[in-house]
């Protein structure tokens, strides 16, 4: 009966013993912080602080995107029995807020170390576009940054004429890497683009979490139609002229002709010797027309084109050089009894001009002489001259100068000459008048020498003037300068006596012819108002006079027998060649006309007398 007893006993015994032993727990420990975060990855651990009474059979992390994770989410099983451990979490996903804590089990069970929050990295990238550079008339680089925020990103640029832009070009940095979260450059070059166009680009940047497009922005393409200016005209000739212009053909090749003719519609065209030009600056473009008509207004412009279209300048106009010949007022040269020689002036006006002289007695005229410098050339007037000769002494003549080139003629004005009547010794030309029957010289004679081109002797000595008995002549007051050409010579008798001092033809009229002239006149009243001079240019004082015959007696004044001068402008003394004696005194007979005395007087004077001499045709 003892031992029954002691079986239960220690059967008692054994289970309080083991009643009395300390029971486990789960493990203690703490999260040490997350390191090493990238976008899927990242590394965290634990200290395990406390076993819990039980080996530790299992250790790591756990995570979820939700607090206070546990074993049943995502796990790491760690090896090893150190206290501290550290673990790999992987499979993350980017741009992603997670909590992660440390985890140990024992027999007892699982403990947990304090919840810890992190977030991976990653971000739909950013981008931002910059100006077009290299652009060019059809090509440009697109330029720009993109951050592809650690996630591997595709860059494309996006172009196109509007903002729905219709074409990309991918970068040439794409895809860019995940391993950096900065921005990039990146560019793309465009070619086969339309010269002078706008075009709209933008960045278009896409990794797994999305895509980003940048702002707009736009650039223009280099190339426009091209830029014109017309210039004058220059080396202008009667057939020829080069006309000028710039052109800018704005970076395009460019075709430039000249459009030309003698109205706005041109009608002609030729092309610009520089054709074509390319660059992006003036060019000075030009031709040489040639062909041209003399004389004419032409119109012309500058036609310019290339791709993006064509450019016509404004007009302009030259005129080639030519015209109708330009006549000056003919006149005469060396006229004489029956030669004269005419001229004048011609200019020619570029244009080859044959020039001719046109005579005759009427306006008619009826004959032509060619003018010595007949064809003429150039641009300046040239001295014309035409001799004629075999003309009818005191006769008038009309001439004119006819000019023609190939643009047309031109006449000169109308002018008239009349031939001399006679010539005498010294070559000194007289015209004449016909009264009635008779002709007279209409100026008092000038001579120095005979009509056999014998000397008469000037005598300017008044002493010896008057003891002269032989021929002899003077001036006024000795004075050729001023009286010569006016008045003609003052003759003693002995000279008119000779019967050689008029012309050959001519001779010094005798009283009675003298007498005629003046009956014919009327008698000596009416004779004297139709010869004298009119008015008082050179008579002192106007006498009434009306030269009604052109006989125009001057009042040249007298010298007497002892030398001295008188009555210039007062009075007029003319020798007949009659003579006769009174009581034996000589006589020699001349007409007279004084400024007080409205009639002719015949006065007789002493051989030594000076007067004056009117030759009377034969």
């Amino acid at each position: 009966m003892k031992n029954l007893f002691n079986v239960p006993g220690l059967i008692l015994a054994i289970i309080l013993t083991f009643s009395c032993e300390e029971k486990s727990v789960p493990p203690s420990l703490s999260t040490t912080i997350v390191t090493a975060i990238t976008t899927t990855t990242a590394v965290s651990g634990g200290n395990i602080t406390a076993d819990g009474g039980a080996p530790i059979i299992a250790r790591g992390v756990c995570w979820n995107t939700s607090d206070n994770p546990t074993v049943d989410n995502s796990k790491t099983i760690e090896n090893g029995d150190l206290a501290s451990f550290n673990s790999n979490i992987t499979q993350l996903t980017p741009n992603t807020s997670y909590y992660v804590r440390a985890y140990a089990t024992n027999s007892a069970g699982t403990g947990y170390g304090e919840s810890v929050s992190f977030k991976t990295l990653g971000d739909k990238p950013s981008s931002n576009g910059q100006n077009a550079t290299n652009v060019t008339i059809n090509s440009a680089t697109l330029t720009g940054s993109v951050n592809p925020n650690f996630l591997s990103t595709t860059v494309t640029f996006e172009y196109g004429v509007t903002t729905s832009y219709g074409s990309t070009a991918t970068a040439l940095e794409s895809p860019l890497s995940g391993d950096k979260g900065e921005n990039v450059t990146v560019k793309a070059d465009l070619s086969e683009l339309t010269p002078g166009t706008t075009y709209h680009f933008r960045i278009k940047a896409e990794n797994s979490l999305g895509t980003t497009y940048s702002s707009d922005l736009t650039f223009t393409t280099l190339g426009q139609v091209p830029t014109v200016n017309v210039q004058a005209a220059s080396n202008l000739q009667v057939r020829t002229a080069t006309i000028n212009g710039s052109i800018n053909p704005n970076y395009l090749p460019t075709t430039v002709t000249f459009e030309w003719g003698t109205t706005t519609g041109y009608g002609n065209t030729v092309t610009a010797t520089q054709s074509p030009v390319t660059g992006s600056t003036s060019v000075s473009v030009s031709d040489d027309l040639i062909g041209l008509t003399p004389g004419t207004t032409y119109h012309f412009r500058i036609v310019a084109t290339n791709e993006l279209g064509t450019t016509n300048s404004s007009d302009l106009t030259f005129t080639t050089p030519g015209q109708i010949p330009t006549v000056t007022t003919p006149a005469t040269l060396n006229l004489k009894v029956n030669t004269v020689t005419l001229n004048g002036s011609v200019n020619p006006n570029y244009l080859s001009t044959i020039v001719t002289f046109e005579w005759g007695t009427t306006t008619d005229y009826g004959n032509t002489r060619t003018a010595s410098q007949s064809h003429l050339n150039g641009s300046t007037p040239f001295s014309i001259t035409a001799d004629l000769s075999g003309l009818t002494p005191e006769t008038t003549y009309h001439f004119r100068i006819t000019a023609t080139n190939e643009l047309g003629t031109t006449n000169s004005n109308d002018l008239e000459f009349t031939t001399y009547a006679v010539e005498d010794a010294d070559k000194n030309l007289y015209h004449s008048v016909t009264i009635g029957t008779q002709t007279w010289m209409k100026e008092n004679l000038k001579t120095t020498h005979f009509n056999d081109n014998m000397d008469i002797p000037k005598v300017t000595d008044n002493t010896e003037w008057s003891n002269l008995s032989t021929p002899a002549y003077c001036w006024y007051n000795n004075d050729e300068t001023t009286n010569k050409d006016i008045y003609g010579a003052l003759y003693n008798w002995y000279a008119v006596n000779t019967g050689n001092l008029c012309p050959t033809g001519w001779h010094e009229p005798s009283l009675d012819e003298w007498h005629t002239l003046v009956t014919y006149l009327g008698g000596d009243s009416i004779a004297d108002e139709n010869l004298r001079e009119s008015g008082n240019k050179h008579w002192i004082f106007d006498t009434g006079a009306n030269n009604n015959t052109g006989f125009t007696l001057l009042p040249a004044g007298n010298r007497e027998s002892d030398g001295r001068f008188y009555n210039l402008g007062l009075s007029s003394h003319i020798w007949s060649s009659f003579e006769d004696y009174e009581n034996t005194i000589q006589r020699c007979w001349n007409i007279g006309l004084e400024w007080h005395i409205s009639k002719i007087y015949w006065t007789p004077y002493t051989a030594k007398f000076g007067a004056s001499v009117r030759c009377l045709k034969d």
